[in-house]
């Protein structure tokens, strides 16, 4: 008797675990989504560490997120995307005379070669 239960318990168990599982092979996304995740923007301390032959592409500058700075940092980061760069040096908080938070958080975009 104690076997039948032993067995049909095992059995119980087999069966519940072979459901069907759906995982999805290709997931689909946008255009944005492909443009956003290709691009890597590298933060130097100051642009003697740059490699010869980079372009710079001039200032570029993020407002500050009230909630997260590290959405600040990603925004900052995106902008230099959209101008072409893959790296950024002289970051830095912009910060006015009797606010108590800084504004915006900029530096300086850069295309390596």
């Amino acid at each position: 008797m104690k076997k039948f239960l032993l067995l049909g318990a095992l059995l119980g168990m087999v069966f519940s675990g072979c459901g069907r599982t759906h995982i999805p092979v290709f997931v689909q996304r946008s255009a944005e989504e492909t443009k956003e995740a290709s691009c890597s923007v590298r933060d130097h301390g100051s642009a003697a560490t740059l490699p010869s032959g980079s372009i710079d592409l001039g200032r570029v500058e993020a407002p500050r997120d009230e909630v997260d700075e590290h959405n600040t940092y990603g925004l900052l980061n995106r902008k230099v995307c959209e101008l072409g760069g893959n790296a950024i040096t002289g970051v830095r908080w912009e910060v006015e005379l009797g606010m108590p938070k800084p504004r915006a958080l900029s530096g300086n975009a850069w295309k390596l070669p």
